[in-house]
């Protein structure tokens, strides 16, 4: 599942843990460190001869790394697993005992969220609404629970309803710091740019977390201030706290991202490397790394990361990256499997949550789904649900690969007109402006 899709703010729904501790952020001031520190990077992925290019071998100096372990040490992973599989009985067992245990249900509620961020599964999502909807029924009243369906529902798309908690936790009296990330991702959502960019600058000036310093980076980012996104960055990394190993490693995702979109992707390897080393089975992570090595030519690496992510879950994104690289080894069969699977997994996402999944579907059937048709009417949809720039620019180049080239330039003007950042809308994608003349 694409980044833009993940921006998890898990300090809505952290689990409880006395693994909690603070750790004193300190930079790498040791060349010989460094040294060893990348090269033990490298050797996970093989990454020997990548270090400081990009694509096409142009060299770039590596300015930015991730926190090392030694600097900032985290849980390892299989415990980190199994304390969080302990809580999951411990509050199964207290609804078996009691169904009617409010505090059970939104312990569970917390606890399927974080699990359905980490495997990036839309299942575990539902149920982290299903037992917030519990919650909500024996304690109409708990903001709390108010709190975290508004936020699992945005992580589904589905605005409206996330919106209606957010407004009734607000009459209850939840206070607007609480609300205000999630009501700045609607207002971005929904192409209301002005508040949710003045939001989330205050958030991150008056309450600098983790959260809210990379929820600011990427914002720097999504308007090309590159340079401000990465010391946002930076900070970001110093702010974190936690000794879980997620937290950084989702961190470590968000700028690889940062780098990866904009074709840096040794950058983007590193931080990808480095947030799987720390979480193994994160599949976030694991996917983009995939994606980066297979950019570089690192097809057999790739092909090995995207085989253990579909050994352990059907993840549908996966699946269809997968299936073309089987395609470009010349494994025709294996190839063919893996499509017809990867599409039932999109029809049956598709049937069950058409909000979330609409916009990713479309980028698989316009390409090795092969039905750009089915592809342009669910980014009409999309373009519906969510009228931002991002979204008109995504129906445009559909368009123009399907040979729509007036429609494109439409929703190219769309897009331009209500983008926060239209300069940098003109440096991402001028081979289109140009086209349509503009």
């Amino acid at each position: 599942m694409a980044v833009e899709n993940d921006q998890i703010l898990l300090n809505l729904v952290e689990v409880d843990s006395s693994s909690q501790m603070k750790i004193l952020y300190r930079k790498l001031n040791s060349s010989r460190r460094l040294s060893r520190f990348i090269l033990s990077l490298m050797s996970v992925v093989g990454l020997t001869t990548l270090i400081g290019t990009s694509v096409g071998g142009q060299s770039e100096p590596l300015v930015d790394l991730p926190a090392s372990p030694q600097d900032h040490p985290t849980t390892s992973a299989a415990i980190y697993l199994s304390n969080l599989n302990g809580q999951f009985r411990s509050a199964r067992q207290r609804i078996a005992n009691d169904p009617n245990d409010a505090t059970a249900h939104k312990i569970l509620s917390k606890l399927y969220y974080l699990r359905g961020q980490y495997r990036v599964d839309l299942d575990e999502i539902q149920q982290a609404v299903a037992h917030a909807s519990a919650c909500l029924k024996l304690e109409p009243g708990d903001t709390v629970c108010l709190l975290l369906r508004a936020k699992q529902q945005l992580t589904l798309h589905r605005f409206e309803l996330s919106r209606a908690d957010l407004e009734r936790a607000k009459s209850l009296g939840m206070g607007a710091k609480v609300v205000a990330a999630i009501e700045a991702d609607l207002n971005w959502n929904a192409g209301r740019y002005a508040p949710a960019i003045a939001a989330i600058r205050h958030a991150a000036a008056t309450h600098p977390t983790l959260w809210t310093l990379a929820r600011l980076a990427r914002l720097e980012h999504d308007l090309g201030n590159f340079e401000a996104a990465q010391k946002a960055f930076q900070t970001a990394e110093a702010a974190v706290t936690s000794v879980d190993p997620l937290p950084l490693a989702w961190l470590n995702v968000q700028r690889g991202f940062h780098y990866f979109t904009r074709r840096k992707l040794a950058h983007a390897v590193l931080f990808y490397t480095e947030a799987v080393r720390r979480l193994p089975d994160y599949v976030l992570a694991r996917e983009h790394l995939a994606e980066a090595l297979a950019l570089q030519g690192q097809v057999e690496a790739a092909v090995e990361h995207y085989e253990r992510i579909v050994s352990q879950t059907p993840h549908a994104e996966s699946l269809a990256a997968l299936a073309r690289l089987y395609r470009r080894q010349g494994k025709p069969a294996k190839a063919d499997a893996l499509k017809q699977h990867a599409t039932q997994r999109y029809d049956t996402l598709l049937q069950s949550y058409p909000e979330a999944m609409q916009w990713h579907a479309a980028g698989f059937f316009l390409g090795i789904g092969q039905n750009p048709e089915r592809a342009l009417t669910l980014l009409e949809r999309n373009v519906t649900l969510r009228p931002t720039s991002e979204s008109s620019m995504a129906l445009a180049h559909a368009q123009l690969a399907g040979g729509g080239q007036v429609d494109a330039c439409r929703s190219l003007a769309q897009a331009y007109a209500i983008s926060p950042a239209p300069a940098n809308l003109r440096r991402a994608t001028p081979e289109l402006f140009a086209r349509c003349g503009f």
